[in-house]
């Protein structure tokens, strides 16, 4: 923000989290809510007072599905509402011939071949 100057709690705040601090340590140093530290912390990022951060891994359907918006839902419902009976009964036996204990295992592996066949590598 032109003109603004920086607080000095916020100078603390970015020195602290330079250092390595977690936000809960930070708070308890400067006295003040876990909320007003990552606030501070995003705007140094916004000015380049610190360095933005790193996106943090997926390691979670529910991450999924918060960072692209989008629901999972569930193999045998949709399979239901939008395939053919024969569509499932061919699902039916290619899960049985492939060993699979589920109809989810079966897509799941699909998937994963289709993935690794896009990236030019293969598990086999």
């Amino acid at each position: 923000m032109p003109g603004s100057k920086v607080k000095p709690r916020s100078l603390k705040i970015i020195a602290l989290h330079k250092k390595g601090l977690k936000v809960w340590q930070i708070a308890k140093e400067v006295d003040a809510k876990a909320s007003l530290v990552v606030a501070a912390i995003r705007r140094a990022q916004l000015r380049g007072d610190l360095p933005p951060a790193t996106p943090k891994p997926i390691t979670s359907l529910s991450g999924l599905k918060r960072i692209y918006q989008i629901k999972v839902g569930a193999v045998g419902s949709v399979l239901e509402a939008q395939a053919s009976p024969d569509v499932w009964e061919f699902v039916a036996e290619q899960t049985i011939a492939g060993g699979y204990n589920t109809m989810a295992e079966y897509v799941v592996d699909l998937i994963t071949d289709a993935y690794y066949e896009q990236k030019g590598t293969t598990d086999d």
